[in-house]
């Protein structure tokens, strides 16, 4: 009569049998593990180039978006703010002072930090080398009219990466008459004929990153009013 083989026995069994077993990886399971290997780790590029090439996407447009909107709320406020002051001859002048495709100049009102009542200044804004420079003058009340000479009192940009219209592309300012229709301009800029009939200023900013000349801008278009016209400015 045979004892029964312990548990024991039997793992030391089949130890045994493993510590003899040198037959190991065969080549052709060698080859396939180095193929799945390849494509899991050609998989996992691909999404990172992906996800990364996404996040830089996204970091630029956002860079972009932020100069676009500080640069158009700065632009934006001028413009609603500009008045028409009383010139020597008791008659008002028109609120743009000058304007083409790609500047403008307004006299507006602000209110200094240091006063309590508002004040005209003319602010121009035109681009300089891809900057959007914002030049301001401040005025002087001189025999109860306000005047604006010599040079600017403060000059500042509000991003360097603006992206000038090509082809069809609308201009950076348009003007539209009283009746809101577009006016049509010289090279040279609105006639005086038109800058007083000037009621509101079509602004198309096309902004890129300042990381990538590649990136696509971003591209703000509004329309802004110009509801102080015939108020003189005078608050005295």
């Amino acid at each position: 009569m045979s004892r029964p083989v312990s548990i024991t026995a039997r793992i030391r069994a089949r130890l045994r049998h493993a510590s003899h077993d040198d037959a190991g990886i065969s080549l052709s399971e060698l080859i396939i593990t180095m193929m799945v290997a390849s494509i899991v780790l050609t998989i996992a590029s691909s999404m990172f180039v992906t996800i990364a090439q996404s996040t830089t996407a996204s970091n630029q447009a956002r860079d972009a978006a932020t100069v676009a909107g500080t640069a158009s709320n700065s632009i934006g406020r001028a413009i609603r703010s500009a008045v028409q002051v009383t010139k020597p001859d008791g008659k008002l002048a028109a609120a743009v002072v000058a304007g083409t495709a790609s500047s403008v100049t307004l006299t507006t009102l602000v209110m200094p930090a240091s006063s309590t009542t508002l004040s005209p200044v003319q602010i121009r804004y035109t681009i300089v080398n891809g900057a959007l420079i914002e030049e301001t003058w401040t005025g002087s009340n001189s025999t109860g009219f306000w005047v604006f000479t010599g040079a600017a009192t403060r000059t500042k940009s509000l991003g360097s990466t603006i992206v000038l219209p090509t082809g069809s592309d609308a201009p950076i300012f348009s003007y539209l008459d009283g009746n809101g229709a577009p006016m049509t301009i010289a090279a040279s800029g609105l006639t005086d004929a038109q800058r007083k009939d000037v009621s509101s200023i079509d602004l198309t900013l096309r902004v890129r990153s300042s990381s990538s000349t590649k990136a696509k801008p971003i591209i703000i278009d509004t329309t802004i009013g110009m509801p102080n016209l015939g108020y003189s400015g005078d608050d005295s």
